[in-house]
């Protein structure tokens, strides 16, 4: 029984042989010595893999072998090669009697055991999968282990069950799959590792492949007649003694009768049509006389492209291209090969427009069309060879991957592009970590590492249990990916989930992979080079953030539209600084699109396989490691972006105020251990410049509540932005936020969502951006804004003295104003509060809300002291926050449940609320009110008034506010 070992010694590597056979052969050789793991042999079509396809057999010393062809046509030329042993005795390889190999052209289902038995003495069987697949209804499986070699034809159709059934059914033989196209159109994962990959460029070197022609045909598209009439100018053109035969392509049998019709009726070729709904008999009637020449061609529906051998067949007319690149690279294969004598170049005749595979245009002026093959087929096969020796270097971490899950594939995944980037400043990585993300909800069902490429792959699952319901029984279960990826030359981290969870899960994902605290976000400066090298850019979605940064009716603005740029103005600079952007471009002469965030996230409206989506980042990240210059040539380039520093500048700061986030959001703050268990929400705390420990390397703020008082430190100087001396008491205040149960102490809270600091120009920093003001905006403080009718010494007020007793600020402005008649008048003095003083009322056809901030002076004498303004320019920042009514209104509710206010009344958020809602569409417009006896209107020097200035710019940046008003002193 043993044939195929017993004629092993007389194979022989025949100078008649191709240097792809023989490269193939030889590799297949090769790899079993080593390996189980199916092997893939890639060999364009047309270039003799069925010869390597038979002496494989042979060379593995074989016992009984499968060989499974895609079609009935292909399983018989294939049956009849092992029958007759040809080609390898056409090519001297195999000089010997065919006569005792017994060959088994399987054209029935095997439905019984004895079916098998029947076959148990033949040493090849060749059949379609619909006849053996044990995974089909009513085919009866073989024993495991009644073939020892399996061959595949075709390989790309494997990821389809059927084919994959077969495969997975004999797992100890050995399995080498052929192919022209180890890709598809969905992307599906061929099984197996690719042994030998032959170019496409080789066979035409080789002269394995011809010349190849476009012939581009004048028409509008769909005219099939012009086709038509191309298809037999051509024919009747060729040279004397070549005998060429056309092809006529179509993709439905309807569409082939039209066609059949077309050409009868205007053109003098004969042809016939050759579709599935025909009987074999009458196929193969027809392909016969084609060989004998009484046929100028057939018109053909998606047959003949896989294993039909008939080099005559030169001309090919395409009324209907394929759709994928692989399915295009087995039609041309057809025509290009050049084993036949009397035969030329392959022409194949469309209409230009048309033939469009993949978003890729196969024809162009001026272009070799064989090179728009080569280059389109070479750079897929190659991706896909790269693709798979970068996934062979993953290795399963079995400590973090269930037993079910364990048979996942990598080929299969197809990240979405879209990272957030760390930069890595220690450029400490390590992809052996642990990862505890039970905290977060999610299950780890299968983790793969590689760690010479820097990269971890999660696949995790999150059971959610549904709201409506009490039955935990009830549960939706939700798949995703983490990729975590190292860049070692730029030291960028960069993370892509699919997992839409808070700032803390990407912190902590980063801090595992990146145990150091030397880290960053990217500004947005660094971030503006991903645009670099893009062409012909245009943007279709644009986010604008309000330089005052808080609280305003438009703090972002967003514009969209299929050239939204061109909506932006150079005053647009004045108010906002960028966002966030989303467009498309020209880069190394393909399409792309673009996004980008100021939260440092990059992204693209595309998915790919694991390599590309790394490529895709490791292209980001050369960009802004080489700083390249981003600029757009579009209004874009107006919005000025963020700085990068790695030192404090030299300005003064004036104030500093919660992350935005703090005040969309309500969070909680706990002191652990504490014996009040009160909730105090964030942004109830106080927080104070402590100027006088502050230097140029470190800012100190003080937070304080009734709870606790806990100085901080920000600086570049440390492993963290934010630390805190005090390191026992910070690590019991714990911060709850609203989208995540998990705590975090207040250090690592404010290390992900940071206090920005404003400076008396009123620029902004941010963690290391820092955010510049518009320099067209410096100009004095306009003289009609400050108020000096107060004789503050006429009505007994000691304007040294805040808020205590009857000579006070603060009571003598109670006074004033509960003589105003205003419908509203709120007290809120003390931490977390607004404003000292709240009041609204009717003015015009507007609700206008004041918000009186009170300082008292460091002197009894009025005069220019920069320490007089810098704390009521903090609060002003603060109370922006509420420059609207529904945070305001909220606000004032919250302050009422949770603390005994000094004046105003248990219900003033509801009589706010009724002044609004009784004056429904009515514009509410706000006001900022700085009282400081301690600064004076005649002689107000330069540096007050910029800085004023200042303070009011940032406040007019809100559409909703009016100018600031200053009491002061005359």
């Amino acid at each position: 029984m043993n044939y195929f070992s017993e004629n092993y010694h007389k194979i022989q590597y025949s100078s008649d042989l191709r240097n792809a056979q023989i490269g193939a052969i030889h590799s297949i050789g090769s790899h079993f010595t080593t390996s189980k793991t199916p092997g893939i042999v890639i060999m364009p079509t047309g270039t003799g893999k069925t010869t390597v396809l038979m002496m494989s057999p042979f060379i593995l010393k074989s016992t009984r072998i499968l060989v499974i062809t895609p079609s009935k046509l292909v399983r018989n030329q294939i049956a009849i090669g092992f029958n007759e042993l040809q080609p390898l005795r056409r090519l001297n390889v195999l000089n010997i009697d065919p006569r005792n190999i017994k060959v088994k052209e399987l054209k029935h289902e095997i439905k019984t055991h004895e079916d098998w038995d029947m076959l148990a003495n033949y040493h090849v069987i060749v059949s379609t999968p619909n006849c053996v697949s044990p995974g089909i209804a009513g085919i009866f499986p073989s024993p495991r282990d009644f073939f020892d070699l399996i061959l595949i034809d075709e390989a790309h159709h494997t990821p389809a069950k059927s084919w994959g059934d077969i495969i997975n059914h004999y797992p100890n033989a050995k399995k080498i799959l052929f192919t022209a196209t180890p890709f598809r159109r969905d992307k599906k994962d061929i099984p197996g590792k690719i042994i030998y990959n032959y170019p496409i460029s080789l066979a035409y070197e080789d002269g394995i492949f011809g010349q190849t022609e476009f012939v581009p045909v004048d028409a509008e598209d769909g005219d099939d007649i012009a086709i038509a009439r191309m298809c037999e100018q051509v024919r009747r053109a060729e040279p004397e003694g070549i005998v060429h035969y056309i092809m006529v392509r179509t993709d439905s049998k309807s569409r082939a009768h039209e066609l059949e019709k077309i050409y009868s009726e205007n053109t003098s070729l004969r042809l016939k049509l050759v579709h599935s709904g025909l009987t074999a008999k009458t196929v193969e009637t027809t392909l016969n006389s084609l060989r004998q020449g009484s046929l100028d061609g057939i018109i053909c529906v998606d047959m003949l492209g896989e294993g039909f051998d008939f080099p005559n067949l030169k001309i090919a007319a395409i009324h209907s291209p394929h759709k994928s690149l692989a399915a295009t690279l087995q039609f041309i294969g057809r025509f290009t090969r050049t084993n036949a004598e009397n035969i030329s170049h392959a022409k194949f005749i469309a209409i230009p427009s048309e033939i469009a595979i993949e978003r890729h245009y196969l024809y162009r002026d001026n272009s070799v069309w064989r090179d728009l093959i080569i280059e389109m087929s070479e750079n897929r096969i190659e991706t896909e060879v790269s693709s798979r020796e970068m996934i062979d270097k993953f290795q399963l971490n079995e400590r973090f991957t269930v037993e079910e899950f364990e048979e996942l594939s990598l080929n299969s995944i197809e990240p979405y592009h879209h990272v957030k980037i760390y930069a890595i400043n220690s450029g400490i990585f390590s992809c052996d970590v642990f990862l505890d993300l039970n905290q977060f909800g999610l299950c780890t069902i299968n983790r793969r590492d590689n760690i010479e490429d820097n990269i971890s792959v999660f696949i995790l699952q999150e059971v959610v249990f549904p709201k409506w319901s009490k039955n935990n029984t009830l549960r939706n279960v939700t798949n995703h990916l983490i990729i975590v990826y190292y860049d070692e030359d730029s030291s960028l981290l960069f993370i892509n989930s699919t997992i839409k969870k808070s700032q803390e899960f990407y912190d902590y994902l980063r801090k595992c992979f990146c145990p150091t605290d030397n880290w960053s976000l990217l500004s947005d400066g660094e971030l503006n080079s991903v645009l670099a090298n893009i062409d012909e850019a245009e943007f279709f979605n644009i986010g604008m953030r309000n330089r005052s940064h808080y609280g305003a009716d438009e703090s972002y603005r967003i514009i969209t539209g299929t050239t939204a740029h061109n909506s932006i103005t150079k005053s647009d600079a004045n108010i906002f600084h960028r966002g966030h952007l989303f467009g498309k471009g020209n880069e190394d002469g393909s399409q792309i699109t673009i996004g980008l965030s100021s939260s440092s996230k990059v992204w693209s409206q595309r998915t790919s396989n694991l390599l590309l989506f790394i490529n895709w980042a490791k292209k980001i990240a050369y960009k802004i490691n080489e700083r390249l210059d981003g600029t757009t040539n579009t209004p874009i380039d107006y919005l000025p972006t963020s700085i990068a520093l790695n030192f404090l500048p030299s300005k003064e700061l004036v104030a500093v105020n919660w992350h935005e986030s703090a005040f969309k959001n309500f969070t909680n703050v706990q002191l652990l251990n504490d014996e009040d268990v009160s909730v105090t929400e964030l942004t109830d705390i106080e927080l104070c410049l402590n100027h006088t420990d502050s230097d140029k390397e470190n800012y100190r703020v003080i937070l304080k509540c009734p709870k606790f008082t806990l100085p901080i430190l920000f600086s570049f100087n440390r492993d963290k932005y934010f630390t805190s001396e005090e390191e026992e008491l910070s690590s019991r205040i714990k911060v709850y936020r609203t989208e995540s149960n998990r705590g975090s102490n207040i250090i690592e809270y404010l290390n992900s969502y940071p206090l920005t600091f404003y400076y008396s120009d009123f620029s902004m920093l941010y963690n290391n951006n820092l955010y510049l003001e518009h320099s067209e905006l410096s100009h004095p403080f306009l003289p009609e804004n400050l108020d000096d009718s107060t004789n503050w010494k006429l009505n007994g007020v000691d304007i040294t003295n805040e808020c205590n007793g009857n000579n006070s600020i603060h009571q003598y402005l109670k006074t004033y104003l509960s003589t105003q008649g205003l419908p509203f008048v709120f007290y809120d003095h003390g931490q977390g509060e607004i404003a000292d003083f709240i009041t609204a009322e009717l003015a015009e056809d507007d609700i206008l809300v004041k918000f009186y901030h009170c300082k008292g002076s460091d002197s009894v004498n009025p005069g220019n002291r920069v320490n007089d303004v810098y704390e009521v320019i903090g609060q002003c920042v603060k109370s922006l926050s509420y420059a609207n009514p529904k945070s305001l209104i909220n606000k004032l509710k919250q302050r009422q449940g949770r603390r005994n206010l000094r004046g105003g009344c248990n219900d003033s958020h509801t009589i706010l609320s009724n002044l609004i809602s009784d004056k429904a569409g009515v514009k509410i417009v706000f006001q900022v009110i700085l009282v400081q006896p301690g600064i004076t209107k005649s002689g107000i020097e330069s540096r007050i008034s910029n800085l004023l200035s200042s303070a009011n710019n940032a406040i007019r940046n809100m559409n909703n506010c009016k100018d600031m008003l200053v009491i002061c002193s005359s």
